[in-house]
């Protein structure tokens, strides 16, 4: 019987193959056979971009259609259950030649009928406004671009002395209504990467509805608090964002990893990278560090949020800089990781120089507070009067704290 090797090279895009027979010393006195399957590179072309962002981003904009379709016949068959909208659906189509930006505006003051204020709510929540899910928008362009817009817009409602957004749109528009009966829309338009013509946020939608209820309430006293919240959660409800497991413990058995932005994780790093590094002569030959050596780095790495090798060997010396290499350095890594987490809370508007002053226990317990905050607005303002009663901060540095965009 034969004997055989295969030999397999495989690639990003490729896979190669190869078939040998062996002698009696398994040695290859024969190719049988070879070949290569050719994939897809699994990117766009022209971005290089993976494939599966854009059908990501496809699905994410399904869910949200389909979500929002949802939600608006929650909120018409409760309309109907309540009396705020009729039953018969032709009436129903006779509301929609009604403007809702008309409704919402007059509203604010005057009586409207039972159905025209069931109108005015289920137009609320056609577009019920940006809300952030913070600290994972703060890195996001496109985020920090509307957060722009929401507060150029939050200052044309002040200028114009618009008590809510329906009503500074009604104003806006109304030389385009000749008649209550008129339909028109708002420009609502993104005017190039950077920039939005309007884009109002959640809480902006939630006024008005407050705002509106307390009103019309007193011409309807068969609107009801419970009727109110019902409302309110079918509109305006957005699920919390599902939390992420860590990652098991290499360690410690049974128990999940520390995060990377606790400082002990941070130094527990440093001090990893620090004890594997070398350095490296023209001949390839490893010299240790000195503890005189180690210690420059290490001060470097505590202070910095990241340092070049370019930049530490220059620290060690000019003969070191010139004539050595470190072990870790490459073409494709250029720098090493420092202190991330202390680097953030140094920062003049965040901790300053208090942040040193603190003991490592002191910081895992601030971090630790962050970390469970995130998304949650209740735990965010008690994180914030705790930092203020607690190291005496002002209350914009509390808020920068507690908004931190930590290391996972």
């Amino acid at each position: 019987m034969k004997n055989y090797r295969l030999g397999i090279d495989l690639g990003a895009t490729s896979l190669g193959w190869s078939l040998f027979e062996l002698g009696d010393n398994n040695e290859p006195i024969k190719l049988e056979k070879m070949g290569v399957r050719i994939f897809p590179d699994g990117r766009d072309a022209k971005s290089k971009e993976p494939l599966n962002v854009s059908r990501r981003v496809a699905r994410s904009i399904r869910r949200n259609r389909d979500r929002y379709l949802q939600r608006r016949n929650t909120l018409m068959k409760y309309l109907i259950e309540s009396n705020l909208m009729p039953k018969n659906i032709s009436e129903r189509k006779e509301l929609e030649h009604l403007d809702p930006y008309f409704l919402r505006a007059k509203g604010l003051d005057k009586k409207l009928e039972i159905f025209e204020f069931g109108r005015a709510i289920f137009h609320l929540n056609q577009r019920r406004g940006f809300k952030s899910n913070r600290k994972l928008d703060n890195t996001d362009k496109e985020t920090g671009v509307m957060k722009t817009a929401i507060i150029e817009l939050t200052e044309k409602l002040q200028e114009t002395d618009s008590r809510t957004l329906g009503e500074y749109l009604y104003n806006l528009n109304k030389d385009l209504l000749k008649k209550e009966i008129v339909h028109s829309k708002p420009v609502r338009v993104k005017k190039g990467d950077k920039t939005y013509n309007l884009f109002p946020d959640r809480a902006m939608y939630l006024d008005e509805f407050e705002q509106l209820w307390e009103k019309q309430k007193k011409f309807h006293p068969e609107l009801t608090n419970e009727m109110k919240t019902n409302i309110e959660n079918i509109i305006f409800y957005q699920r919390p964002l599902q939390p992420q497991e860590k990652g098991r413990c290499q360690f410690e058995d049974g128990e999940f990893r520390c995060s990377f932005a606790y400082v002990t994780a941070q130094k527990f790093r440093i001090f990893q990278e620090l004890n594997n590094l070398v350095l490296l002569d023209f001949d390839k030959k490893s010299h240790k560090l000195t503890d005189e050596q180690k210690a420059i780095i290490l001060h470097a790495l505590l202070m910095q949020k990241t340092a070049t090798f370019k930049a530490l060997r220059r620290k060690l010396g000019k003969e070191i800089a010139k004539d050595y290499t470190f072990n870790l350095e490459s073409e494709k890594r250029k720098d090493m990781k420092g202190d991330e987490t202390s680097f953030i809370m140094r920062k003049v508007d965040y901790f300053g120089d208090k942040w040193d002053e603190l003991n490592d226990i002191e910081k895992d317990e601030i971090v630790t507070k962050i970390l469970n905050e995130e998304n949650d607005k209740e735990i965010e303002a008690n994180l914030i009067g705790w930092l203020e009663k607690e190291y005496s901060l002002p209350e914009e540095n509390s808020q920068n704290i507690a908004n931190a965009s930590l290391s996972k």
